[in-house]
């Protein structure tokens, strides 16, 4: 999920918060684009044995991602 932080950083900010959050046409928007981002991306497999791993992470000022590939 390439860049996830930054896609993702404006749901994380409305949960942080205590107050109402305002349920508007941006918001939906945003939610549907999220949501059909989320189907598009790749399925999970289990690796076999002895294949190799690496670990992929990103970071941003907002959070540190990491993902697990098959090499």
């Amino acid at each position: 999920m390439s860049r996830s932080a930054g896609k993702c950083l404006p749901f994380f900010k409305v949960l942080k918060k205590k107050a109402q959050f305002p349920w508007d046409e941006e918001a939906k928007q945003a939610f549907q684009s999220l949501k059909e981002y989320l189907a598009r991306l790749p399925r999970m497999v289990s690796s076999n044995h002895g294949e190799s791993l690496l670990a992929y992470l990103a970071m941003s000022n907002h959070a540190v991602t990491a993902v697990l590939l098959i090499k």
